[in-house]
């Protein structure tokens, strides 16, 4: 199942968003949403686990944990989500 991660900090860059993700578990696919004018992060993310207990371990874990003065949202994502 594919998540979505929100409330990133705009200023992380891939490598930052999946340093938070990869203790969870090995990501098959990871997008991390761009602003195609700033070229800065739009502050949300979608990933996919190999095992998708990783997935439950990352909303358990993360779901509303704070970041700077953002809580992150961890979700399923909608059907049709890149």
């Amino acid at each position: 199942h594919k998540l979505f991660v929100g409330g990133l900090p705009c200023e992380w860059g891939e490598d930052m968003v999946k340093e938070l993700l990869i203790p969870f578990g090995t990501l098959k696919s990871f997008n991390l949403v761009m602003d195609k004018s700033t070229g800065k992060s739009k502050g949300y993310a979608f990933c996919e686990y190999v095992e998708d207990s990783s997935a439950e371990v990352l909303i358990k874990n993360l779901h509303m944990r704070r970041i700077g003065s953002k809580a992150l949202t961890v979700k399923r994502a909608m059907e049709g989500s890149r």
